[in-house]
């Protein structure tokens, strides 16, 4: 069998890579993908989350029920992707960092407890506008919580 020809690299892809921190990773230097990459991955999984808990909840405050929302299979969809990126991003991350190995921090557990309850939100939203009011200002303010929790790491 023959192994293809090494692709050349031009010298000005290099050197945007050696600044990105990913030379190494390009070169097969290091297993795995790097840390920023996880990073993104939470990141884009957060945005999804915040943006369908968003329009399940307008949907439900502009008098629309589960029924009657032509996007429910989307939403839940997406919703599921979300949750399941949060929890690949964060995971990775952790991996990178080293941390998972002989038990996890509170300060982990207590995002998980988090990223669980708004991953339970969407059900709740559709329960009428009494709940879907109140998520709407607690949504953002629990992301903003588990944020802090990640990046003060209080306990």
């Amino acid at each position: 069998m023959r192994l293809p020809a090494p692709v050349h690299i031009p010298r000005r892809a290099l050197r945007k890579l050696d600044r990105l921190g990913l030379e190494k990773h390009f070169n097969g230097e290091v297993d795995g993908m790097p840390y920023s990459v996880y990073k993104l991955i939470h990141f884009l999984g957060i945005f999804a989350l915040l943006i369908t808990l968003t329009a399940a909840c307008m949907h439900v405050l502009r008098g629309g029920t589960r029924a009657d929302n032509p996007h429910r299979r989307t939403l839940g969809a997406v919703h599921g992707i979300a949750v399941f990126l949060i929890l690949l991003g964060g995971f990775g991350m952790l991996a990178r960092l080293g941390i998972v190995q002989g038990g996890l921090p509170t300060w982990i557990w207590l995002k998980l407890v988090i990223w669980v309850m708004l991953g339970f939100a969407l059900m709740v939203i559709y329960r009428g506008v009494r709940f879907a009011r109140p998520l709407m200002i607690a949504v953002p303010l629990f992301a903003l919580l588990a944020a802090a929790i990640a990046l003060y790491k209080p306990f």
